[in-house]
């Protein structure tokens, strides 16, 4: 199973109860699938329209809340992040596996 880094600050609580958790950002939670990784994503972002990712320093696509993330031998890097409905995106939140 891959190691999972998680901020100082990461919670396991929907954005509606965490008084902690980021805004405008992508808070991303990870569990094993057979040879994937469950991607769930969410946000506490103000007029939110859609979340987007890149894999693997790749170009920015629209992306559902829940995906599985395919890894491959070597370095593996998920980049989501939200973007608003006036298309400002947040920051980007960084995922790296080593496999």
């Amino acid at each position: 199973m891959p190691r999972q880094h998680r901020p100082l600050a990461y919670s396991d609580q929907p954005p509606a109860v965490d008084p902690y958790f980021p805004i405008n950002q992508a808070a991303v939670s990870l569990a094993p699938e057979q040879d994937k990784i469950r991607v769930t994503l969410q946000t506490m972002t103000p007029n939110f329209k859609r979340y987007e990712a890149r894999i693997d320093d790749g170009a920015w696509v629209p992306t559902e809340p829940e995906f599985l993330w395919s890894i491959h031998a070597g370095s593996n890097r998920l980049e989501p992040r939200t973007v608003n409905q006036f298309g400002v995106a947040g920051p980007a939140s960084t995922v790296e596996v080593e496999l």
